[in-house]
């Protein structure tokens, strides 16, 4: 069992919570990152590449902005799924196991993974384009679909109505961790851009820093949102007591 108390936790402390699992097997998150969003960077650069011919204007063209936003997506839908595995791994048992086990775990729930996120973010999308506020509602409340494919075993549809279940009359709670782990995100790449005031001179040198950033920092929003995903659980089910229940042999009893 892992040392980090399975509770619920205010914004900060799943923030904190995050950082302290990530230190404690902060190679094996850093791997999976490299391993999937690395060759990125080189579809990325090929990608900027290809727009444009010196002295002429980037041609982005439509086909191939949704090419790129699909593989971006992808990219980022399996690294949160195999982060999930790992973090909850590491949060309930101690430690994240392996990382080609985890793969093994993910692998079959990809399909869902990647209907679900191309779901997910058309709903996001759309809502954004009506005056915001939609969008940032179905943000929250389908924010724990790659938690509930992983982690439960299911599908696209059962993932939506789970999520939205596990989020009712939590989304102010799900908003405030958000705003503070972005805070710091945001504060962290100005940090990096502050330091590297020569990026604006080169293509291909922003690339690299900017995957370097993400691989570094990225699995702290994975297993963030892992922790809200549990969180969710112990604050709507009691979750924290039907595992302590079934850890001293006992029934839980559901009332």
């Amino acid at each position: 069992m892992s040392d980090i108390e399975l509770r619920k936790r205010s914004a900060t402390e799943i923030v904190d919570a995050a950082f302290q699992l990530y230190r404690r097997d902060a190679l094996v998150y850093i791997m999976v990152t490299a391993l999937f969003y690395a060759p990125w960077l080189v579809v990325t650069l090929i990608f900027f590449r290809s727009l444009s011919t010196p002295g002429t204007a980037p041609n982005f063209g439509v086909g191939r902005l949704v090419l790129f936003w699909f593989g971006s997506l992808i990219t980022f839908t399996l690294m949160s799924g195999v982060l999930t595995k790992l973090g909850a791994d590491a949060y309930m048992n101690g430690e994240p196991g392996r990382i080609e086990d985890a793969i093994k775990a993910v692998l079959p729930r990809v399909p869902a993974l990647i209907l679900s996120a191309i779901g997910k973010y058309l709903l996001i999308t759309l809502g954004f384009m009506l005056v915001i506020v939609p969008g940032v509602i179905f943000f929250l409340v389908y924010v724990a679909t790659t938690a509930v494919i992983v982690l439960e075993g299911k599908g696209v549809t059962e993932a939506f109505g789970r999520s939205a279940q596990l989020t009712r009359d939590q989304k102010g709670h799900v908003f405030g961790t958000y705003l503070l782990i972005s805070a710091i995100y945001i504060l962290l790449l100005i940090g990096v851009m502050v330091l590297t005031p020569f990026l604006a001179f080169s293509v291909v040198i922003p690339q690299v820093v900017q995957t370097v950033f993400v691989i570094l920092f990225y699995p702290i929003f994975g297993i963030s949102e892992m922790l809200i995903y549990y969180d969710l659980r112990v604050r709507n089910e009691g979750y924290d007591v039907e595992m302590l229940a079934g850890s001293l042999g006992e029934r839980p009893v559901v009332g």
